[in-house]
């Protein structure tokens, strides 16, 4: 099992996207280590899920910052079937 810790590999402040993706695609980890991360944006924590999407990754030290923040980002993505068309009226 490879495991990434992040605070290591880009920073414990996890603020751009593009690093992190790099990071992760580079080092393909079966598990990521969340000890020593403080922030995550939400741009970086909407980037890991989609990254992880269909991968089976274990999430060791998990912060209460990483943690709200993918919970943010899970609660804000569409459901399947949910109708997200929308339409804009003129003022």
């Amino acid at each position: 099992m490879t495991t990434l810790k992040l605070a290591s590999a880009i920073s414990p402040n996890v603020a751009i996207r593009s690093r992190l993706r790099s990071v992760l695609d580079a080092e393909n980890p079966s598990a990521i280590d969340f000890s020593g991360v403080v922030f995550l944006s939400r741009s970086c924590a909407d980037e890991y899920v989609k990254w992880k999407r269909d991968k089976n990754i274990v999430e060791k030290n998990v912060t209460s910052v990483v943690q709200n923040m993918i919970e943010a980002v899970h609660a804000n993505r569409p459901r399947p079937g949910a109708n997200t068309r929308f339409t804009l009226e003129a003022i």
